[in-house]
């Protein structure tokens, strides 16, 4: 590989790495939202699945963009929401799941660079 190539593909992951970051607001919000269903909604089996499939793309995704914290807490929360159905209750999985939920949520906010700074 030249080193222009080498340059092309690390500026083609910074700009992966970009978007992915700017897309973190969204993607907090929706799992917020996903968090509301869970709890009170009548659909939880299904808001639990849609929180397993955002974790297991952002567990894929994340390492590659040098978030491996991020990666390893997306997996993390990705598996346990798989094994939902095994709890007794959602109360139960909550129990269980929140503080790793929240700490997902918690590294998403840290990472996330603050766009309302920039300025042209």
């Amino acid at each position: 590989m030249t080193a222009g190539q080498s340059e092309t593909i690390n500026q083609a992951l910074r700009d992966v790495r970009d978007r992915f970051l700017f897309d973190l607001d969204q993607r907090i919000c929706d799992f917020e939202h996903l968090r509301t269903h869970i709890l009170n909604g009548p659909n939880r089996a299904e808001a639990i699945r849609a929180v397993a499939m955002m974790a297991h793309k952002i567990r894929g995704v994340a390492p590659t963009l040098d978030l491996a914290r991020l990666g390893d807490l997306a997996g993390s929360v990705e598996d346990l929401f798989a094994r939902a159905p095994t709890y007794p209750s959602i109360a139960e999985f909550w129990r269980r799941a929140s503080p790793l939920f929240e700490s997902m949520l918690d590294e998403m906010e840290r990472v996330q660079p603050d766009y309302a700074c920039i300025q042209d």
